[in-house]
């Protein structure tokens, strides 16, 4: 894969950790910066050398950090790896760029594979391979040192549209990423994404605590109480039993956690979560205004209520949180979050719905 050309667009560690990876791999990778506080492109833009802490130190080079988007026109790959409330600018900057025989991923799945897809049935390009995994490779976060990486997933799922060129995409991801399983399409790949059960309700259940001192409040080892890990078991059985009305074989959160750090014999998500020796203990910083609340409740939990609505299933815990966020942040997350019909299926069976998101 050397010297395989690659886009990564993206606002934030996350995203950037995959452009390491893939440079890592010997591809030749732009960054593009969406953030608004345009910090890595402004820190890296003379030099693209990314100091990277993980069971040692080193340095990985990208070929370019910037805010431009003329490098997606002759990218092999394409990375979207932004918050879901970027992906209409994203779409428009792309979308006349894009062209036949290029492959698409997003990461993680929060339904811009979906949304996607639909921009380009209106736009009428043909011929893309499009794949979203259901999250992001490590657990990082970008300090004055460089990029700090406190965990990678062991294994995601990944799925591709169209189906026909499932074996090829997972053999190209692979060779580049050396984790990713099958997944049936791109809505058991978001609904999949347990960040829906993990975000928000620690941090709308500890409000005071959060208000008080958010950089220093821990999401996992200080949020999780008896109580919160008991309402985000329920609402991660509320999600499961959502996919199990679409026919979809969803993973249940503490599942997923044992599949991407080990299994520490934890019987619950808090027993997980709140492990000193586990994956998250130096998770903090997270506030009302991160993408915990304002990106995982209109991206995840607005989607997974609005399709168990149209399913004719009753999710009262997912509801609980999304009227805690609103009431709290004084927001209409429904009003502005991915509904049924933001995604374009509320005129849909659920086999329409599959063979739409198939092919």
């Amino acid at each position: 894969m050397r010297n395989m050309k690659c886009s990564v667009i993206g606002n934030g560690a996350l995203a950037l950790s995959v452009a390491i990876q893939l440079s890592q791999k010997g591809c030749t990778v732009t960054y593009i910066d969406i953030s608004e506080n345009q910090k890595i492109k402004n820190r890296y833009l003379d030099k693209p050398e990314i100091v990277v802490i993980d069971r040692g130190r080193y340095s990985v080079s990208l070929s370019e950090v910037t805010d431009n988007y003329e490098s997606v026109q002759n990218a092999h790959i394409i990375v979207i790896a932004v918050t879901s409330s970027c992906y209409e600018p994203v779409f428009a900057h792309i979308l006349p760029l894009i062209h036949t025989g290029q492959h698409v991923l997003f990461m993680p799945a929060c339904y811009g594979a979906i949304l996607f897809k639909k921009a380009l049935r209106e736009s009428k390009i043909k011929d893309l391979t499009i794949s979203e995994a259901t999250s992001f490779p490590y657990v990082c976060d970008l300090s004055d040192e460089g990029l700090i990486v406190h965990g990678k997933k062991q294994t995601l799922t990944i799925a591709v549209s169209p189906l026909s060129k499932l074996d090829y995409e997972i053999k190209l991801y692979n060779s580049l990423f050396e984790i990713f399983q099958p997944a049936r399409n791109f809505l058991q790949t978001s609904l999949d994404n347990m960040n829906l059960t993990l975000h928000p309700l620690p941090i709308l259940l500890n409000i005071s605590a959060v208000e008080h001192s958010a950089s220093s409040f821990r999401h996992y080892i200080d949020g999780y109480s008896e109580t919160v890990g008991q309402l985000v078991e329920r609402m991660d059985a509320e999600r499961i039993a959502i996919g199990e009305k679409l026919d979809l074989p969803l993973t249940t959160a503490l599942t997923q956690l044992k599949n991407y750090y080990g299994d520490s014999q934890a019987q619950t998500i808090r027993e997980y979560v709140t492990n000193l020796q586990g994956p998250y203990p130096d998770v903090k910083g997270f506030g009302l205004d991160s993408r915990y609340v304002t990106e995982d409740v209109p991206g995840l939990l607005v989607s997974a209520s609005s399709i168990a609505s149209q399913l004719g299933m009753n999710v009262p815990t997912i509801n609980l949180c999304i009227n805690l966020a609103n009431a709290i942040t004084n927001r209409d997350f429904h009003k502005s979050g991915f509904t049924i019909e933001k995604l374009g299926f509320d005129k849909l069976t659920t086999i329409e719905i599959q063979n739409t998101i198939e092919h």
